[in-house]
């Protein structure tokens, strides 16, 4: 992903505003927008252009939808252990996704198109969020041992994620993110649980799809 420069979104201890909340639906249809096509030198400016949008975004849907853009601990623990040091593309990555939050919240609902918010927060976090899932995927329902680093390449034919897997890889190595992980704690854990919980533990688990 191309650098997008942050301006005022740099700042520590951003302020959250919530807009208006009122409902508007016209007959228009959802604009294609990217993450070059938002403002963020200015802290201030919203999501939206001012226009009203064919389907306007409910009060907890953009709630939701903040709050998973300002999650930038989950960037990090996708892609590092407690005590790394963070690449500077995964602090850029942080920073954008929260300050997509940030003008998610800012914006007023009739302005907000939901689709378009979500797509533009999956372009900054799917690689991460797809390492994640798979992390733990692989380890809670396969005990299945990974450990992926910038330079892994997967035999695909091997697990039927390692495709998506790769793909996520690539991407992160593209950006310049820097990272070292694996799921082997991961699977401790669910050892232990699962002697813990002995047959029923396949009770307490649902497949977690990728």
């Amino acid at each position: 992903m191309e650098e997008i420069k942050l301006g005022t979104f740099t700042q520590e201890n951003l302020k959250e505003e919530v807009g208006s909340e009122e409902i508007v639906n016209l007959p228009q249809k959802s604009k294609k927008i990217t993450l070059k096509d938002i403002d963020f030198s200015d802290r201030n400016s919203l999501l939206g252009t001012g226009e009203k949008v064919a389907k306007p975004c409910s009060f907890g849907a953009r709630e939701g939808l903040a709050e998973r853009a300002k999650n930038v601990f989950g960037l990090f623990y996708a892609v590092a252990n407690l005590g790394d040091e963070k690449s500077p593309a995964l602090v850029h990555d942080q920073a954008l996704s929260e300050a997509l939050g940030i003008k998610i919240m800012n914006t007023p609902l009739d302005e907000l198109d939901e689709e378009i918010a979500e797509n533009l927060i999956n372009e900054i976090r799917w690689p991460y969020e797809t390492i994640s899932k798979i992390r733990i995927k692989l380890a809670t329902e396969e005990l299945h041992y990974i450990e992926i680093t910038n330079n892994t390449k997967l035999d695909t034919s091997k697990h039927p994620l390692y495709a998506k897997l790769q793909v996520a890889i690539d991407e992160l190595n593209r950006r310049g993110v820097v990272f070292k992980v694996s799921n082997g704690e991961m699977i401790e854990l669910e050892k232990k649980e699962r002697e813990i919980l002995g047959e029923d533990y396949s009770k307490y688990r649902h497949s977690i799809k990728i």
